[in-house]
């Protein structure tokens, strides 16, 4: 059976915590498109929510589609899917802004094997391990197929992915990039648990990329590591799109194919031909700086196109997204009023300003002495 749902964002009570309760149900967005099908499960830590639940024995028939879950929260494991002793299939699924304990957007245990395929998993944040995925006891596995994994956090034990207990993971075709602390992929210090790679990408992780089992594997069948040069502020709607000049894409030296969730969506702005002028240097300033508690960010663009400019912290943790639109030609100034993007207050300190655009990127510190 088939369970279509149609373009919205679907909230609230009888949208969330969703049970397959055994079935092999296929459960789809009926455009085949996550960005306009999306699940939020409005959780908060006054009142924990995520999207599904698999604990009834649900096999590789229990599918999700083209579905987006966003928003889920939870004090213990898998923030936006729990998983245990069952194997479900995840297709074009995107795992956006999820957060728990383990597994900021999917804890996979007790045997449970599920199979994620050509998904995005971006934003999500452990307390613990695995900003994406939790994966543990020694029947676990998971296979990570086409997936992009970008953009995590996990503070203690750390990991993009985390597998604990002899728990195993086979990535094939897949980028894991940018997560703020930590390797790719952390593996539990009693040396039972491994992972295997083939034709992925796994860069710029703060603790480290190929690492533990995974070490003797960089370079050999496909694997690199490189900057999969994402579209980011090129490409409003395809953020985590890759660039005609990715070394992810299929048009590159890599005999794999496609890595990733997403195809090219953007060309390589720095592929200026000889007789073209270099684009203009795009500078960033803020004034007063320091600052308490407001600071005005000043910069111009030489063309219009997309526009992002957020605040990180030193860690490189996501506070604030001041801009995310097209913006025209022109001088342009941002107001940053000290809160991040729940309307707290930031705490004093050095912050950075990330401006990026069509034109190129910029950057500059900012302190707020409060």
């Amino acid at each position: 059976d088939t369970v279509s749902l149609a373009d919205g964002v679907f909230t609230g009570p009888g949208n969330r915590e969703l049970d397959y309760l055994g079935k092999a149900i296929v459960v789809r967005g009926m455009s085949d498109d996550p960005a306009v099908c999306v699940i939020d499960c409005g959780g908060s830590e006054d009142e924990p929510h995520r999207g599904l639940r698999f604990t009834t024995g649900e096999g590789t028939t229990a599918v999700l589609r083209g579905v987006t879950i966003r928003g889920g929260w939870q004090s213990g494991d898998g923030g936006a899917v729990y998983l245990r002793s069952t194997s479900p299939t995840f297709v074009n699924c995107v795992f956006a802004d999820n957060l728990a304990y383990f597994g900021g957007a999917m804890t996979v245990r007790d045997g449970a094997q599920p199979l994620l395929e050509d998904c995005l998993f971006v934003r999500n944040y452990a307390n613990r391990g695995g900003g994406a995925l939790h994966v543990v006891g020694e029947a676990s596995s998971l296979t990570v197929r086409g997936c992009t994994l970008a953009d995590h956090t996990a503070r203690i034990y750390s990991g993009v992915i985390a597998l604990f207990d002899g728990a195993e993971a086979a990535l094939e075709r897949t980028i894991i990039a940018f997560s703020t602390s930590g390797p790719a992929v952390y593996f539990d210090t009693d040396g039972t648990t491994t992972a295997s790679a083939t034709c992925s990408d796994l860069y710029g992780n703060p603790g480290g990329d190929w690492t533990g089992p995974l070490a003797a594997q960089a370079g050999a069948d496909g694997n690199l590591s490189a900057d999969p040069r994402f579209c980011r502020a090129l490409s409003e709607e395809e953020p985590y799109a890759l660039m005609d000049s990715s070394p992810c894409a299929p048009t590159g030296a890599q005999a794999c194919g496609l890595i990733g969730a997403r195809a090219a969506g953007c060309a390589d702005p720095s592929a200026v031909a000889e007789n073209v002028p270099a684009a203009p240097l795009i500078t960033l300033r803020a004034h007063p700086n320091p600052f308490n508690p407001v600071t005005t960010l000043v910069f111009e663009l030489p063309r219009s196109g997309p526009v992002s400019l957020t605040i990180h912290d030193l860690r490189d943790r996501l506070v604030r997204t001041l801009v995310a639109t097209v913006a025209t030609a022109g001088p342009h100034e941002v107001v940053w009023r000290g809160a991040d993007d729940a309307g707290r207050p930031a705490a004093s300190g050095v912050y950075v300003a990330v401006l990026e655009t069509v034109a190129g990127r910029a950057a500059t510190k900012l302190a707020l002495v409060r």
